[in-house]
């Protein structure tokens, strides 16, 4: 599992839109997108509730055709999403004092992950500074899309059998 909140942050004050929204997205099916308390406990009870309510096994559709002891990783990636979006407020991504941005790697190898931050205009206003800055510079897409840097998602390990 990995805390997103600061690289999210950076992308968000990169971007210098003032109100809007940044949308985080998992570039992959196995991997997932969301908001925890991110503390060793939850980091540990959340893969382990997963497991509980998708646990590895033979009898998934997806082994039956593939073999490739990831049926389960689909799933439970499908259960939490690829996705999240957050609201902006005066330049900060608007979370709770306990709440960050996570990624959870749902395979059961490890995985190069690529995750897409979007930070879009709320107001017009900002749409307005930013169509000037894109009029000056039309390179300068930072504020429309930033990668935020691919890491390896290392996998749970846990197969089915």
């Amino acid at each position: 599992m990995h805390d997103l909140t600061a690289e999210i942050a950076q992308v968000v004050s990169a971007s210098r839109i003032r109100t809007g929204v940044a949308n985080i997205f998992n570039v992959g099916s196995t991997g997932a997108i969301g908001t925890i308390e991110f503390e060793p406990g939850l980091q540990q009870d959340l893969p382990a509730m997963l497991d509980k309510l998708f646990p590895p096994s033979l009898d998934y559709g997806h082994e039956q055709a593939w073999h490739d002891g990831n049926g389960h990783s689909h799933l439970q990636a499908t259960m939490l999403g690829p996705s999240l979006t957050v609201p902006i407020k005066e330049g900060n991504l608007v979370l709770g004092t306990w709440q960050q941005v996570f990624h959870l790697e749902c395979d059961v190898k490890p995985r190069q992950r690529t995750i897409v931050a979007t930070v879009m205009p709320g107001t017009e206003g900002d749409l307005v500074a930013l169509l000037g800055e894109l009029a000056a510079d039309p390179t300068n897409t930072v504020a429309f899309v930033e990668l935020v840097g691919g890491f390896v998602g290392h996998g749970r390990g846990v197969t089915a059998e």
